[in-house]
């Protein structure tokens, strides 16, 4: 039997939703987050763990799960959050928000 999907279910909804409506900027880039936007848009809404469940961190702790945009959470993916994944994350969002031509490059 397969293991159940840890973000899955009523409780990990309740936190999003709480989430969502107690914060405004990305975690990562600082800049805000349109709320409106598609949450599939890479500018739109997301949770990132900022110890990823990968690493044994918990999707249900309030205080492991911060808003970001889609384009950084991908981004940042497993990585530990430094100044270099900050300032990837501000030249992805300027860039999809049409700012900047894109000249991030892979890790």
């Amino acid at each position: 039997m397969a293991p159940l999907n840890p973000r899955g279910g009523r409780p990990r909804t309740r936190l999003v939703r709480h989430i969502h409506q107690r914060e405004t900027a990305c975690h990562l880039c600082g800049f805000e987050v349109d709320m409106n936007l598609d949450p599939q848009l890479p500018l739109g809404r997301s949770v990132d763990e900022l110890i990823p469940i990968a690493d044994n961190g918990d999707p249900l702790d309030p205080t492991n799960c911060r808003l970001a945009h889609r384009c950084c959470n991908s981004s940042r993916g497993r990585r530990q959050i430094t100044e270099a994944i900050r300032k990837r994350c501000r030249e992805l969002v300027l860039a999809h928000q049409g700012h900047t031509t894109p000249t991030i490059r892979p890790w």
